[in-house]
This record gives C-alpha cells, structure tokens and sequence, in this order.
C-alpha cells in the first residue's frame, strides 16, 4: 500500500471526531498505549506510566513485550531516564569577583531552561523555568564559602500551583542573613 498523506488526515479526522462524540457522550474510552498489555494485565498502569513519563519506549513494532526479561542495556536506558526524571533541575551560585551572586553551573531535566537568579532582601530567588510547586528543594552551603560554625540553608517552594521560583535563605548562627556559595537540586 502506498504511503497517502490524504488518507493519513481522514483517519486523524476520523480518530478525533470519534473522541470527540465519546467525550461529549460522558462515555469513557480505554485506550491501551501497547498492544501487548490489555487493560487487565496486572502492571498496566506501571508500564503506561513509564510510558508516559518517559521512562519506557516500547520497541520499535509498537509493543512491550511484558513477559520478556530485561537486558542489561535496556536496564541502563530505564535508569538513565528515570534519573533525569528524579531530579528536575540543579544550581551551583558562587560569588563573582565583584561579591555579587551568579550562577556558575546549571542543569534542567525538565526543559532546558536556563535558571535566573535574584537577590532578594533576605535572600535569593531562583526561578527555575518550570512549575515547582509539586517539588521538594534540597541546598547546601558550601562551607569554605561562609567561614560559619553553624550556617543554616533553608530552600522552599510555593505551595501554589504555576510558580517557576524556589526561594534560597541563609543564616548565620546568630540568624542574620549572610552571602554564601551554595547548590540547589530539586526533585
């Protein structure tokens, strides 16, 4: 059979009018995203959502293959995806040669966004690029950076859906603000 884009836009048209009249009928379609993995199979919801958060792609005839083992390779792919999925994003600040914060290294898993930061009146605002309210922070001092006995970090996200921003404070023990180096992971 030969490849008909024409053809190709009448089933999409098709498939969406479908979905459309089922979602406007109140009735609920079970779309199974492997053919290999039926709705009652005991792991549908594990493989459809390792699926669907990048974890998995299947092979390249559509299936899963659920009863088949897993390699070494595949393994290997699997944790390299979930580790870019665990952690979101990460933020080493370090002062510049003028005291000033900047950011030195960055990465984001999430999107690629570069991070911005801002000094605030106690603190630091780090605006990440993606919504963090579903996020936990996690920072650290640098210590040789601060020259403190006891320097506290504390890292904090809204609570408040849409939010890009995690808040940085740091203390000294006496609980003044204070300047410092310092790494933001957030997973």
């Amino acid at each position: 059979m030969k490849n008909d884009p024409s053809m190709r836009h009448k089933w999409v048209l098709a498939a969406s009018l479908l979905l459309a009249f089922a979602a406007g009928a109140g009735l609920t379609l079970v779309i199974a995203y492997f053919p290999d993995v039926p709705p009652d199979h005991f792991a549908y919801d594990d493989i459809n959502w390792a699926l669907e958060n990048g974890i998995t792609t299947g092979f390249p005839d559509g299936t899963f293959r659920p009863e088949e083992y897993v390699t070494r390779a595949q393994m290997a792919a699997f944790m390299h995806r979930l580790a870019g999925m665990l952690v979101a994003a990460g933020v080493h600040v370090v002062k510049d040669p003028f005291g000033n914060p900047a950011i030195d290294r960055w990465f984001n898993n999430v999107n690629g966004v570069t991070p911005i930061l801002a000094k605030t009146t106690d603190g630091y605002a780090i605006d990440v690029g993606f919504d963090v309210s579903k996020r936990y922070p996690l920072a650290t001092i640098e210590g040789k950076s601060v020259g403190l006995r006891f320097p506290i970090i504390a890292a904090s996200v809204p609570a408040t859906g849409g939010n890009q921003t995690v808040d940085i404070r740091i203390r000294n023990d006496s609980g003044l603000p204070v300047p410092a180096d310092f790494f933001l992971l957030i997973y």
